[in-house]
Order: structure tokens, then sequence, then C-alpha cells
């Protein structure tokens, strides 16, 4: 249901529908909705928690993405965004994040070509889809988690393949 199509009254309803016809009729590069959302937002992540976290990473600072299984080190923020098996997906939690963060480098575990090359390759093209060519470190899984203690913030999906984990190091977007 469109919040437009709630109960309001017809007066707001015309100011709201002019405006949402204006935005849509407008050369804006994104891809005009009738949604509020766009007027607050202009990317398509939507939880605060992590659009905070990711406005608050420094240039070479950390957020680690990963699977369901991953342990998480005390101390460090935890973003659970995990419901049940594979949702949300890792891709599709990955994909959302690109539209906010530039990444300049990832930390993969070694492992993850034996055990889950597929996602390592559809993984690449997310980062190549957001015109992102990020230097790759490969460390053993053992390293791979004392890393994810220097994150800022670890975000666990509800992937459930092995080794979907990736640590994602800040760019600069300019």
């Amino acid at each position: 249901m469109s919040l437009l199509s709630c109960e309001v009254p017809d007066e707001i309803r015309r100011v709201v529908s002019h405006r949402c016809n204006a935005f849509v009729a407008s050369s804006s590069p994104f891809k005009p909705t009738r949604s509020f959302a766009n007027f607050m937002k202009r990317t398509r992540l939507l939880n605060s928690e992590l659009c905070y976290e990711i406005s608050r990473l420094g240039h070479t600072a950390s957020i680690t993405l990963c699977d369901a299984g991953l342990p998480i080190p005390s101390g460090v923020k935890r973003i659970d965004l995990a419901i049940e098996d594979g949702y949300p997906s890792f891709l599709r939690t990955l994909d959302a994040i690109l539209s906010e963060l530039k990444v300049e480098e990832i930390v993969i575990a070694s492992e993850m070509h034996d055990r889950n090359q597929l996602l390592f390759e559809q993984m690449m093209k997310l980062f190549e889809a957001h015109l992102m060519a990020p230097k790759i470190t490969e460390v053993s899984h053992v390293e791979f988690k004392q890393r994810t203690e220097d994150s800022e913030a670890v975000v666990r999906t509800g992937e459930c393949t092995p080794y979907a984990n990736v640590i994602l190091k800040s760019g600069v977007v300019f």
C-alpha cells in the first residue's frame, strides 16, 4: 500500500501528488517513485543502524559483512540482520551496502576460493557493477576472524554458505 493511498485529507493528497509528479518529471538520475522514502534518502540502504555506522567510517576503517555462522568478537558493534536461513542473503546485503560505501580494499578468507568460488565471483561482479575495483587481500580463515576485531561493526546476514564473509575497507569518493 502506498503512502498516498492512506486516509489523508484531499488537499494534502493533492500537494504531495503534485510534488511527486514534479519529482518524476525532473531530470534526477535516481529512479523516480512515489515513495516518501525518496524525499528523505537518495540511496537504497534503509537500515538506520547500518547507515549510521557507514557514515562514521573514516578512510581505511572497516566493516565486516558475514554469514550467519561467523563468530562476532565481543566489543565490536553487531548489526544482526539475519532473519532465517538465506535471508537476507550475503549478496543482496552487500549490494545495498555498496550503494552507500566506497570500498578500496576487501579482505577474504583464502578458503573462500575452494569452498565458495561462485559466491566470490558474484561478489566481484557486484563491485564491478558499482564501479569499484578494490584491492583483494586473502588471509587464512583464522586470521580473518582475528581481523574482524578491528572492524567498526560486523553485519550478520542470514547467509548459510561457507566462507561468505568479507571485510570492507572504506575508501574515499574524491
